[in-house]
């Protein structure tokens, strides 16, 4: 298979993103922009030009649908997830998990090694540390809402989850 093109790899991850986001609920396409500029806290806001021709691809697959929504007299599209958008959209989850756990796992192991050798400032190496307790805090609620979806008690000792009970 021939390596994807930057701008299919961008127009493939900008289509994860929208699945993403509806799977949380339908959105306008103005609103999709504005959660994207939230989720990558405004350092990327697609524009109108690459939003539409994604949103028209996922309809084109049936990973999404639309309606028509009035708001006073204005006339707004609103986008959902289909059936088929969700399966698609856990299939790719899990290989994108798959593939990019060992990366970040692996950059943020460098990165302590880097600060370690060049003797980093203690702030940059609070910030670092600072920010992975955020992400391990985030990676504990959704841990506790799987476990929920699963009946399954889990063990919090030391920050970790426990392996899920077998009951």
């Amino acid at each position: 298979m021939a390596p994807m093109s930057g701008r299919r790899r961008i127009s493939g991850w900008l289509k994860m993103t929208i699945l993403s986001l509806l799977v949380e609920g339908p959105l306008h396409g103005y609103a999709i922009m504005k959660r994207v500029a939230e989720n990558t806290r405004e350092t990327w806001t697609p524009t109108p030009g690459s939003l539409y021709p994604a949103l028209n691809e996922l309809l084109r697959e049936k990973l999404v649908e639309k309606s028509e929504e009035y708001v006073g007299k204005r006339k707004r599209i609103v986008y959902r997830i289909t059936e088929k958008g969700l399966r698609f959209f856990i299939e790719k989850s899990r290989e994108v998990r798959l593939r990019t756990t060992p990366s970040i796992l692996g950059f943020l192991r460098s990165q302590v090694e880097a600060m370690k050798r060049l003797g980093m400032p203690l702030e940059e190496v609070r910030e670092l540390a600072r920010h992975i307790d955020n992400v391990i805090e985030e990676l504990l609620d959704i841990r506790l809402e799987l476990a929920s979806m699963l009946g399954d008690r889990i063990n919090l000792s030391a920050g970790r989850p426990g392996p899920p009970s077998r009951s």
